[in-house]
């Protein structure tokens, strides 16, 4: 009896050290000497905005965060410092993190290279069995996703805008005549001259017929157009 009670004892603490093992914070200490929890979005935001981690301390998973809380947080630049500070080629999810900040960092990066990203998320999350680093990565898969439809958003809108402006200077150079146009801009446009023209002349004034093929024609009174007939 007292072999089984023993036993249960044992066991009992071992659940309880895995218990608080899985549930104890990651901590570390800044370069200012604070102690600082990882696991903690609010302690990890505030540390990473003011940028006071001392890198050398951190593990990979730890660097991760880091890197991805700086990128969240719109510092790329310093992500990025952060990365090439650790020297990690090899690693492709530090790689992937690196690309990353490098093209969020850069003012001239394209939605293709957004979409590049995107393509890779996925494939990185499969890399990482920490949990913090995979919600993490996924928290980083939004800002990139944002970020591409924020640049294609901008690129359907200048398309759209340049394709209008062709429009209009096609509308300037090519239109239809109008009544009250002069013979001139009827010239100019999509009409242009006619086959023939009659013209009469009476105690009231001058009018004209111009007649164009496809039996159109268009009549002015005193140069200037007052009506149409298609």
């Amino acid at each position: 009896m007292k072999n089984i009670i023993v036993f249960i004892s044992i066991i009992t603490l071992f659940i309880t050290l895995t218990a608080c093992g899985e549930n104890e914070a990651v901590k570390y200490v800044d370069a200012e000497q604070n102690v600082v929890t990882l696991n903690n979005d609010e302690n990890v935001n505030a540390v990473c905005e003011n940028n006071k981690i001392n890198i050398e301390e951190l593990t990979n998973d730890e660097l991760i965060s880091h890197v991805i809380c700086l990128m969240v947080n719109d510092l790329p630049i310093k992500a990025k410092e952060a990365i090439l500070s650790q020297n990690k080629p090899e690693d492709k999810v530090i790689s992937f993190l690196l690309d990353c900040a490098s093209v969020l960092s850069n003012s001239t990066s394209t939605p293709d290279d957004y979409s590049d990203l995107l393509g890779r998320v996925d494939d990185t999350m499969m890399l990482v069995s920490n949990k913090e680093s995979i919600h993490k990565l996924g928290d980083l898969g939004d800002l990139i996703y944002n970020s591409w439809e924020k640049l294609h958003n901008e690129e359907i809108e200048k398309r759209d805008l340049e394709y209008a402006k062709e429009i209009q200077e096609h509308n300037k150079k090519y239109y239809d005549p109008k009544i009250g146009m002069t013979a001139e801009k009827v010239e100019k446009s999509k009409w242009g001259k006619p086959k023939d023209k009659n013209k009469t002349t009476t105690a009231y004034g001058v009018s004209e017929q111009w007649v164009y093929y496809g039996y159109k024609y268009i009549y002015f009174e005193d140069g200037f157009v007052t009506s149409i007939s298609e």
